[in-house]
């Protein structure tokens, strides 16, 4: 008799084999779609990483450059410079690779290399001037901030590049994870459909075979089609027991392979030590609660490698409500954490590199007035977390009141002619403080239709600020400090030219005339125009040439010259002291000291002193000049010279041994120390018209009467 199974039976057996081709279907479809989306994301990293890589080597590009600008040491900072330019431009021509299906990031590639070509030829000028003219030429280009400028820009075009890949990668992610989980849930749902469809016919079947003789076929068939099933699924398949204690693999992946197979202890062989205890929390409470079980966790894969699953485990249980057994599968979703690890690494390198900078970020939705910022920006507000709404009067209302209007028009003009603002200006923070930002901006480039929003730093520069305004009460002291010397002084660098002087110079050069006035202006070169004197006949010009050439040349440490300078009215003596300027500044400092008033007093004294020797040589009376407690002689008019029978220039003491005098008073032969010169030299009291005898050995003697 031939066997024909029940129609509910057969009607079963083909509703569970369209089920198990739709999920057959799904599976592929889901599996064509993640692979997409894997590439996808695999090529959004890969962009990302070429955006981080050329970063990089702009960033070290300009700080080798700086370092030259600096030290000027070619060897040490530009001998990579080529090669950094060889993989910038490898970097470039690959990142447009990547981005050509984007027109967005090809617009965005296009201001980058406009940026970069403008920087790199920026920084060349910079190299040229350094060789050219030295470091403190150099530092003028540098300190007007252009270069600075367009780093940023680069930095923002780079960063708008990746905030735009890392949408799209939340994009692709998001749509990866909703196919997945879609498709699993189909999966499971048409799998447990479809094996209550396949139990209840082999139910049926069972039953009949059982009357009819023929159970074992009917077992063979469905448990073949029941293989087929699980085969069909692409996720893991397993079931456990009541207890979670051992599980049985229906459907084995490598990605959640061991080294044991079938039957084992599941959570020592399968699940990452760190996470075992955290999943059997779950278990059990799903075991207590009989409700479905679903987790994320780490596995340890048979190669010693670490992956990522999302377990989910259904509950069968009997006629009782006893579980009798638990039906689940396994993802492997490695992939995706890999791509979230990724994100948040990067966002934390773009945090970190901004807060190193304490620099803050803002967007602005113009047409909605809202702004979505950094904590940083917040910050430098003087909010210590994040305050929920920001939008323009906000900002506008940190400003002090007198720059508040001014930087009202400077928002609206950027605003309204698109072209973004970079201004300073003082806030007030919540804490009542006046700091000093750098606020920078510009539009966010987008299609017609899509809404105008600029994007942009803010930054706290009031250490820079206070350190300008030292710098210029500095340099103000300075001058005034230099302008309240009465002597003329001058900085020359190594050629001669005059980089600085004080006003006594600049007064001295307009109150003497057209040479004086050439000497004294600034930038006039000060070795030529005493060249010039030198050659017309002034000796004195000669010899100041040849000391300040000695000084810039180190063969002098400093320089001395008093010389004539008559003006129209009078007579006039200048010193000239000339001085090696520091090494980090060169050249020589010069100063000019009018000393006629010493010259005068000089002059007066030798004129006095020719009239005093004049008189002692024709008076009558002696005349004697000493010095010291022995009143040693100096000298003598010719009447003291001959009244003592002494030589042209005495040199004895009255009254020491061996003189060929004696001194007497009222009869009394005096010590030395008795003298009345000798009394006046100690005592410092003046000794008048004292008497005294002097006897010489030669019998003679005289009366003297002294003052």
């Amino acid at each position: 008799m031939k066997f024909r199974p029940a129609p509910t039976i057969v009607a079963a057996f083909l509703l569970a084999l369209l089920l198990l081709a739709g999920v057959s279907a799904i599976s592929f479809l889901s599996t064509m779609r993640m692979t997409a989306d894997a590439k996808l994301v695999e090529h959004t990293h890969e962009v990302m990483a070429v955006i981080e890589r050329l970063v990089k080597i702009v960033s070290y590009d300009a700080v080798s450059h700086r370092g030259f600008l600096i030290t000027g040491n070619e060897e040490l900072f530009l001998a990579k410079h080529q090669q950094a330019l060889l993989d910038r431009d490898a970097a470039m021509e690959h990142l447009g690779i990547l981005v050509a299906d984007d027109p967005s990031q090809q617009k965005r590639l296009t201001a980058l290399t406009t940026g970069i070509a403008e920087r790199e030829t920026l920084a060349r000028n910079h190299v040229e001037v350094r060789r050219r003219e030295g470091f403190g030429a150099v530092q003028k280009n540098v300190a007007s901030g252009r270069g600075e400028r367009m780093l940023e820009k680069i930095y923002t075009v780079a960063l708008e590049m990746s905030a735009h890949e890392r949408t799209l990668l939340n994009t692709r992610v998001k749509r990866s994870e909703s196919s997945a989980r879609a498709t699993r849930w189909a999966i499971v749902v048409a799998s447990l459909f479809a094996f209550s469809l396949v139990g209840a016919a082999l139910w049926w079947l069972t039953r009949e075979l059982a009357e009819r003789g023929k159970t074992d076929d009917a077992l063979r068939n469905k448990e073949e089609r029941f293989r087929a099933l699980v085969t069909a699924i692409s996720d893991v398949v397993y079931q456990m027991n009541p207890d979670w204690s051992e599980m049985s693999q229906l459907q084995s992946r490598e990605f959640l392979a061991t080294a044991a197979e079938g039957n084992r202890n599941w959570l020592q062989e399968t699940i990452h030590p760190d996470d075992q205890s955290r999943l059997m929390a779950a278990v059990n409470e799903s075991i207590r609660t009989k409700s479905t079980f679903q987790l994320e966790h780490r596995v340890q894969r048979a190669d010693g490698s670490v992956g990522w699953t999302i377990s989910r485990a259904v509950p069968i249980q009997d006629a009782t409500g006893e579980i009798v057994e638990w039906f689940g599968a396994a993802s492997d979703v490695t992939a995706r954490k890999r791509v979230e690890q990724a994100l948040r690494e990067n966002e934390e390198l773009l945090r970190f590199a901004m807060e190193a900078e304490q620099t803050g970020l803002w967007l602005l939705d113009v047409a909605a007035d809202s702004t979505i910022r950094s904590l940083r920006h917040d910050q430098i507000f003087g909010y210590e977390t994040a305050i929920a709404d920001w939008c323009t009067e906000d900002f506008l209302a940190h400003i002090v009141p007198e720059d508040r209007e001014n930087v009202r028009r400077v928002v609206q003009d950027g605003i309204a002619a698109q072209s973004g603002w970079d201004f300073e200006c003082r806030i007030l923070r919540r804490d009542e403080m006046v700091r000093w930002i750098r606020v920078a901006g510009r539009e966010l480039s987008g299609g017609r239709d899509t809404p105008m929003k600029y994007a942009g730093i803010v930054r706290d520069i009031t250490e820079r600020k206070l350190a300008d305004e030292k710098a210029h009460q500095n340099e103000q002291f300075k001058a005034a400090v230099l302008d309240a010397i009465p002597a003329e002084i001058a900085l020359i660098d190594r050629a001669g030219t005059i980089l600085t002087v004080n006003e006594a110079w600049l007064r001295f050069g307009e109150e003497n005339g057209s040479s004086s006035t050439q000497i004294a202006a600034l930038g006039a070169n000060y070795l030529e125009v005493a060249a010039a004197s030198a050659h017309s006949g002034d000796i004195s010009a000669g010899e100041a040439l040849a000391g300040i050439e000695a000084i810039l040349s180190g063969g002098l440490a400093e320089f001395y010259l008093e010389y004539p300078c008559d003006s129209p009215t009078e007579k006039r003596w200048f010193l000239m002291h000339t001085v090696a300027a520091p090494a980090a500044v060169g050249g020589a400092i010069i100063t000019h000291t009018d000393i006629t008033a010493r010259k005068l007093a000089e002059q007066a004294l030798s004129a006095r002193t020719a009239e005093l020797e004049t008189v002692m040589q024709e008076v009558p009376v002696a005349i004697f000049i000493g010095r010291g407690p022995q009143s040693e002689f100096i000298t003598a008019n010719p009447t003291g010279r001959k009244l003592l029978r002494v030589a042209e220039q005495p040199n004895i003491s009255m009254g020491a041994p061996g003189i060929e005098y004696q001194i007497y008073r009222d009869g009394q032969a005096l010590a030395p120390e008795e003298l009345p010169i000798q009394r006046a030299a100690s005592t410092g009291e003046a000794i008048l018209n004292t008497e005294m005898e002097v006897f010489f050995t030669d019998g003679g003697k005289c009366r003297l009467l002294g003052n």
